[in-house]
């Protein structure tokens, strides 16, 4: 009779970074480079969506962008014209090691030969199951570069990367142009994507995070993608790392949530608390000429975004161009507990945001939606779920 807990199997399928090998990391990165991985992340995955959104995820499939985040009631026809045109053995891999699903041994491509699957198996980045394998990790591909996550947010030290990981990275590559730094910080650091992106344009990178298990997935994903320039640090954001950096970088915990809400996604009441503390120590941090890149978000307080106006009481003495880029919307609160703390608040909603800061003579804001076009195609699904939701209360 097995005794074990839920909780020990959990423990003991997932992916533990430290066995993923040098060797082994080289040869799961050839067999994604040579199957084309990057191009499998603009299939969606399955479920509903209001026709708007339909519209902006077949403009991504269309345009190559990436839509694996995203939902999609038409992704059967997706994986159809994907596989004729890519391969059925690409969409196997995505399968695998995007989706997290369960393969027949028979259904994997001929790279992932058995001395392969033992290696990996070895290196617990998959594990066998009675009808097959299945991965232990989740692969997303971003700009050339593969990073590695928990496929699901189970346990307390879960290592996340979304759409919001990808979405900072490309706004960050599209600000920075040819720039180059001298020393880059990687607050919140999780997966290690935006450090280790960051590792191709600065000398040294420091990543830091409270949570031990993220430091070590980005060792792993440094393996994965043969990057030595970086260290992994321990840090509650700046307590273990000191001098000035070229740039800052943070996913910050933004969603607003009650006292007692769930962590490590709260960012306060209003969502942007955390945010705020990490603020207030960046004349202190940032170089004279250096740029800070946050995720974090912009609550909509009676009807108005309040986001700068706390951050320009926050460092008030040390003025900047602050540059918003809005990524999307989001309007109804789920829960009754999340209703009733947004009416409290007077908030309306909050858009997901990338605040960047640089230095400069006076206060200057400029706004930007990351892509109008699908920022505005969230405003209008937030407005139809909230008209849904509100029909069915």
């Amino acid at each position: 009779m097995n005794d074990e807990s839920p909780r020990a199997a959990e423990t003991r399928e997932r992916f533990v970074p430290s066995r993923l090998a040098e060797p082994v990391a080289g040869s799961l990165r050839r067999i994604l480079d040579d199957a084309g991985f990057e191009k499998a992340r603009r299939q969606p995955g399955a479920s509903g969506g209001s026709v708007p959104g339909e519209l902006a995820r077949a403009r991504e499939y269309v345009t190559g962008g990436a839509n694996c985040w995203r939902s999609s009631r038409m992704m059967s026809l997706y994986r159809h014209l994907f596989a004729r045109a890519h391969g059925r053995d690409l969409v196997a891999l995505f399968d695998l090691f995007f989706r997290h699903q369960e393969l027949p041994l028979a259904a994997l491509p001929p790279a992932l030969d058995d001395e392969t699957l033992a290696a990996l198996v070895d290196a617990t980045v998959l594990r066998e199951t009675p009808r097959g394998v299945q991965a232990t990790i989740r692969c997303f591909p971003s700009r050339g570069m593969y990073f590695m996550c928990d496929p699901r947010r189970s346990g307390k030290d879960y290592v996340y990367c979304g759409n919001d990981s990808y979405a900072m990275v490309e706004v960050t590559e599209g600000h920075m142009g040819r720039r180059r730094f001298g020393r880059a910080l990687d607050l919140c650091t999780g997966s290690g994507i935006q450090g280790l992106s960051m590792c191709r344009r600065s000398e040294e990178v420091v990543c830091v995070d409270l949570n031990p298990r993220a430091l070590e997935f980005v060792a792993a994903n440094a393996r994965l993608n043969g990057i030595r320039n970086v260290e992994a640090r321990q840090s509650d954001l700046y307590s273990a790392v000191t001098g000035r950096f070229d740039c800052i970088t943070a996913n910050t915990p933004y969603v607003p949530e009650p006292e007692g809400g769930q962590l490590p996604i709260r960012g306060g009441n209003l969502g942007i608390e955390f945010t705020l503390r990490l603020i207030a120590e960046i004349p202190d941090r940032l170089s004279e000429d250096g740029v800070v890149v946050l995720y974090t978000s912009d609550p909509i307080v009676n009807g108005r975004r309040v986001l700068i106006d706390h951050v320009r009481e926050t460092i008030e003495d040390h003025p900047m161009k602050a540059t918003i880029v809005a990524i999307k919307r989001m309007n109804f609160p789920l829960t009754p507990a999340h209703r009733e703390h947004f009416r409290r608040l007077g908030m309306s909603g909050y858009d997901d945001t990338i605040l960047i800061l640089e230095p400069a003579r006076r206060w200057e804001v400029v706004r930007a939606p990351w892509r109008p076009a699908y920022y505005l195609g969230t405003r209008i699904d937030g407005w139809l779920d909230w008209k849904l939701r509100s029909v069915a209360r």
